[in-house]
């Protein structure tokens, strides 16, 4: 057994009686859990550095060792990180996250705004600081929050595109990260080259907004004249300017004057060289026309023509009929919209146009008359001017 044997002997004839005396004693086995700021020490000097359980010996010089068993919990002061959007939008909040790493036990959450929560939420931009503590120390981390608004965009164009020229829509964007245009292209503007519809929407961190466009396709103007090229002295005619796509007219004389009127039509009363220009928003085109005044046109043989008709079948001027005592050897007449569209034609000197096409009334409007007509031992000759239609 272990233990230390101690005693006496009395000896007697060579033979004695020895009396041991015994003192027997066992290893002795605890265990404790123990939590550290650090390093622990056990109670045999071992640098214990990591969490678990451990067996710590005692040796006792009696040969009585003792067992401790050690629980042990290394605790260091934590390290922070806050995650989250940093991007609010107007009229939305967001959530911030402190999250402790490497520390243990209870931890409290001090906020800069007074929050005591590991979860925040913000409404407002500025600099948010968190600190989080434990029994072993303290860890700090801070993060910027900025405010951000919804993009807005509009597209700077005007509505028409010149047919033929290409244009670039330019935007006009507040607080936009991103494009995309509904032809797929990503730049803050756009070349196109054809009319249609067209469409951008701008993006960022709170949302989309988009603005679209219709252009239309503008052809250059075309303009001819038609009138009357003869011109008998003291006596007036006509020459209009027939356009497609004009907003506006210039009509210039020979002399170089220009005639005050923004009209298709004019009133000629001497000969010379007249010029009309019409113009657009994406270009002009001019037309010439000779007037040749001549004092030999010839009494009694002329045409007269009404300015005005009201075809409403009541049997009083329901046509438009150019009017002659004349013989007339050759005729055509020309009824033309103010779009150059031809509504009627006839050779038949003694006809008249009853204000229909196709078989329908046209509407009460200015339209313009051409007369090719030869009146019997004369020059053929071309008159032309305006009538309207009142209904």
């Amino acid at each position: 057994f272990p233990g230390i044997a101690t005693g006496s002997s009395n000896l007697a004839g060579g033979h004695g009686l020895v009396r041991i005396c015994y003192q027997v004693c066992s290893p002795s086995t605890d265990s404790i859990s123990i939590s550290s700021c650090g390093p622990y020490t056990a109670p045999s000097g071992a640098e214990l550095s990591i969490s678990g359980m451990y067996t710590d010996t005692l040796v006792n010089e009696e040969g009585c060792d003792s067992i401790l068993l050690i629980n042990l919990t290394v605790i260091e002061a934590p390290t922070v990180t806050i995650t989250g959007d940093t991007v609010v939008c107007s009229g939305q909040s967001r959530l911030l996250t402190a999250t402790a790493v490497g520390g243990g036990g209870d931890l409290s959450y001090v906020w800069s705004n007074g929050a005591s929560d590991a979860v925040i939420s913000v409404v407002t931009a500025g600099i948010y600081a968190v600190t989080v503590s434990n029994a072993c120390g303290n860890g700090n981390s801070e993060v910027s929050v900025t405010t951000a608004n919804l993009p807005l965009v509009s597209i700077l164009a005007r509505d028409t595109l010149c047919q033929g020229t290409p244009t670039r829509l330019l935007t006009n964007a507040v607080d936009a990260s991103s494009f995309r245009w509904s032809t797929g292209e990503t730049t803050t503007d756009l070349l196109v080259t054809s009319g249609g519809q067209y469409a951008v929407t701008v993006t960022n961190a709170c949302g989309s907004s988009s603005d679209s466009v219709r252009l239309v396709e503008l052809p250059l103007p075309e303009v001819r004249i038609v009138g009357d090229t003869i011109l008998c002295s003291g006596d007036s005619i006509r020459l209009t300017a027939i356009a497609d796509n004009a907003d506006s007219y210039l009509w210039v004389a020979g002399s170089g004057d220009s005639l005050t009127t923004n009209d298709s039509m004019i009133s000629v009363s001497i000969g010379g060289l007249f010029t009309v220009t019409v113009a657009n928003a994406c270009g002009q085109a001019l037309e010439e026309q000779v007037v040749t005044e001549r004092s030999d046109c010839g009494e009694g043989c002329r045409y007269y023509f009404p300015g005005v008709f009201s075809p409403n079948n009541d049997g009083i001027n329901d046509g438009f009929q150019p009017l002659t005592n004349c013989i007339v050897e050759n005729f055509e007449m020309l009824i033309f919209n103010r779009w150059g569209e031809l509504l009627y034609r006839s050779d038949d000197a003694t006809g008249f146009w009853d204000g229909t096409f196709r078989g329908k009334n046209c509407p009460a409007d200015v339209y313009i008359y051409q007369l090719n007509y030869k009146f019997l031992n004369q020059e053929p000759k071309l008159a032309a001017g305006d009538v309207s239609i009142i209904r």
